[in-house]
C-alpha cells in the first residue's frame, strides 16, 4: 500500500470505508426516562456504527511514523494542507 501524503514526516495511509475496523455501538431507540430506556435497550438492542473520526499512529522499527486514517479524515487533512 502506498502512502497518500506526508505530514510532518509521517506517512499517511488511507483505510477504505468498507474495511474500517472501528465501531461504536449505538442504541437503536432511546427514551428520555431511564426506566423505559433500560427496557428499550433490552428489547431493541444496539446497532454497530463505524466511527471514522479515529486515527492511528504507528511507530516503525526503522524510526519512521505512520498515520492511518479513514477516507473522510483524509479529505479533511487534504483540505487543511492546501491552506
Amino acid at each position: 500500500m502506498e502512502p497518500k501524503m506526508v505530514i510532518n514526516g509521517m506517512r499517511v495511509f488511507v483505510f477504505p470505508y468498507e474495511a474500517w475496523p472501528v465501531t461504536n455501538y449505538v442504541q437503536r431507540r432511546t427514551h428520555r426516562k431511564k426506566r423505559i430506556n433500560k427496557k428499550w435497550r433490552k428489547r431493541y438492542g444496539f446497532d454497530a456504527v463505524r466511527d471514522e473520526n479515529v486515527s492511528y499512529v504507528f511507530t516503525n522499527p526503522g524510526g519512521g511514523r505512520d498515520l492511518i486514517v479513514s477516507e473522510k479524515t483524509y479529505e479533511k487533512l487534504k483540505g487543511e494542507s492546501k491552506t
